[in-house]
């Protein structure tokens, strides 16, 4: 986690000597997630749960085709299990690539990166199935993984976006190859810049 920090910070860094236009803006909206678990070797099925994404990012623009986009957001993920949701409330700071093109009145963007998160409240987390529970003791509170995004930028600066995450690590204190947890998340946001 503090590698990644200082990365972001020396990018950034970097960035802010050869960017043409720094950016900010905020943007929100609903985050559907779920966990991969894996239990004694098996894929263990968990159900989709909802909650709020809502955060800041700013938008570190090259040229009018390529910009870097850091980003810090509270989002809610999740996962429903026997018809039990618990939600995992997240501190997560994404650092996206992205990439538009002009189409009508605005842009379509996509791109992706990286993402840091830190685990606000793990009090709440438990899991109708017992031999998942009695396997799971604790949940490491850091999760790193991927992001991957796609929308609609107006040129009166408020944008639309999906994205997907995908956790790389093993969330499962306990963890190994045969049993594991791992986050993923679906989110629909609106958003505003405040200059374009």
């Amino acid at each position: 986690m503090r590698c990644f920090l200082l990365a972001i910070i020396m990018i950034a860094g970097i960035m802010g000597t050869k960017a043409q236009r720094v950016n900010f803006g905020a943007e929100a909206g609903l985050s559907l997630s779920s966990m991969a678990i894996r239990h004694q070797g098996e894929q263990v099925k968990a159900g989709m749960t909802p909650g709020l994404k809502a955060g800041v990012i700013g938008d570190v623009r090259f040229n009018d085709m390529f910009s870097v986009q850091p980003g810090l957001y509270f989002n809610q993920k999740g996962y429903t299990d026997n018809g039990i949701k618990t939600t995992l409330p997240y501190a997560e700071l994404p650092v996206n690539f992205q990439f538009r093109f002009p189409a009508w009145h605005g842009h379509f963007f996509t791109g992706g990166g990286p993402y840091a998160a830190y685990l606000l409240n793990d009090k709440n987390i438990a899991f109708e199935n017992q031999h998942i529970e009695n396997t799971i003791s604790n949940v490491k509170p850091f999760d790193m993984g991927i992001n991957i995004n796609g929308g609609y930028l107006l040129r009166g600066s408020a944008f639309i976006r999906a994205n997907a995450g995908f956790g790389f690590m093993n969330l499962n204190g306990n963890g190994n190859t045969e049993n594991a947890l791992r986050n993923c998340s679906l989110s629909f946001t609106l958003g505003y810049m405040l200059s374009q």
